[in-house]
């Protein structure tokens, strides 16, 4: 595939289209659980299996998304994916049985799947390599804002006119997404064939698996959210149960979106490392302060962090992908690294209902999530070591991709 550079306006359609997606059916996600859990008198542990499979059946379609892009190319995989997406909101709509929404929910989990590797594929190569953190940001923020106001959005419309109208609504509010991605330009076609084996060499390097680590635990945030966090402020006796999730977890939302905006230019300009750092000490500590006390400026505050740790971390990560690899294979290793995104968001959800039934009560499972960030936070200074080592060496010799270099 033949790199292009400078593609402002291709990045923007991109952009656009992940912006009406996440403004409708992905800004459903703080309110699926608690509403199916209402609707079918099932408990939390039964139906959060069918969030949670939305990211188990990422896990394993992003390498088919990989696969997709070979032979679809990437716009073809984007259109696929927003409207595998897109549908589950409709779903939604007509019935709340699990068996047909665990069905749906595959359908979602590789649709979005697709998105995030092409897209986030398309986006670098429309981008010179000055630039890759910060055109990453305009995808990330777009894809922020639009969910951040569809939670508020679709928080108001399930407190003032009905829980089932805002799926409804939801699925009107994605239909842009799906028309604004007919508009993706056709040039860029087909990547050229890469062997998914040259993806899954890299997860066993040292750094690929320190990556893979934080990328597993940087989507343990928005599972926590998901799951515990919205939970806790659904069921709590001092808050307004569900009506409360939108505000109490809307720290989140705006921390991710002015984090995501900003992360692109700063790890462009210092590197990725140090921001990672920030990232997870800062949700290590959000997370720590709701283990002690679950009032609703606590909780407000954890959710902040964990959107400041997710905001940074999915961009920095973006980049550093744009960093190691060739365009021509960056779909491949966009695949298999973002299996650990999925499958860290489907274990803390999963994960997470299980140890607060256990436990009898969330505020314990903030404590261990808390500590995981906080060795996250420690591994962040191992990567910026071997990335400036890296750097070191290459000063000293060729100039490669550090990918390529891993292959010869």
């Amino acid at each position: 595939m033949n790199t292009r550079t400078g593609g402002m306006k291709e990045i923007l359609l991109l952009s656009v289209a992940f912006f009406f997606s996440y403004l409708g059916v992905g800004a459903i996600q703080p309110f699926l659980t608690p509403y199916l859990e209402e609707e079918t008198g099932r408990p939390g542990t039964e139906v959060i299996w069918v969030l949670g499979s939305v990211y188990l059946a990422g896990i394993f379609m992003r390498l088919v998304a990989a696969l997709m892009v070979n032979r679809l190319g990437a716009r073809m995989t984007v259109i696929l994916g927003l409207l595998m997406c897109t549908s589950f909101s409709w779903l939604v709509v007509f019935t709340t049985h699990i068996g047909i929404l665990l069905v749906g929910a595959f359908f979602w989990g590789w649709g979005a799947g697709c998105i995030w590797v092409a897209g986030t594929s398309m986006v670098l190569d429309f981008s010179p390599a000055d630039r890759y953190g910060t055109n990453t940001s305009i995808l990330f923020a777009a894809v922020y804002l639009g969910q951040g106001a569809g939670v508020c959005l679709l928080g108001w419309i399930g407190a003032n006119v009905g829980k089932a109208d805002l799926f409804f609504w939801a699925a009107v509010i994605s239909i842009p997404a799906n028309i604004v991605s007919f508009m993706f330009p056709k040039a860029g076609g087909k990547t050229q064939p890469a062997n998914l084996a040259e993806g899954i060499k890299i997860l066993f390097s040292l750094q690929g698996i320190i990556v893979s680590v934080l990328l597993l635990s940087s989507s343990f945030g928005f599972g926590i959210l998901l799951g515990n966090l919205s939970g806790s402020v659904a069921r709590s006796a001092t808050m307004q149960g569900f009506g409360s999730v939108g505000p109490v977890t809307l720290g989140f939302y705006v921390a991710r979106l002015v984090c995501t905006s900003i992360a692109g230019p700063l790890s462009d300009r210092f590197g990725r490392a140090p921001l990672l750092v920030v990232a997870y000490a800062a949700s290590a500590i959000g997370l720590f302060a709701a283990g002690v006390s679950d009032r609703p400026g606590v909780l407000f505050a954890a959710a902040l962090s964990l959107g400041v740790q997710m905001g940074i971390a999915s961009v920095a990560v973006g980049a550093l992908v744009g960093d190691w690899a060739p365009p021509e294979k960056r779909h491949v290793l966009l695949g298999s690294l973002y299996i650990f995104h999925g499958l860290g968001a489907a274990l803390s959800l999963i994960l997470g209902e299980q140890l607060k039934a256990w436990l009898n009560a969330y505020r314990p499972t903030f404590t261990v999530f808390g500590a995981v960030m906080a060795l996250c936070a420690v591994l962040s200074i191992v990567l910026g070591f071997i990335s400036k080592k890296g750097k070191d060496a290459a000063s000293s010799g060729p100039n490669e991709k550090s990918l390529s270099a891993s292959e010869e």
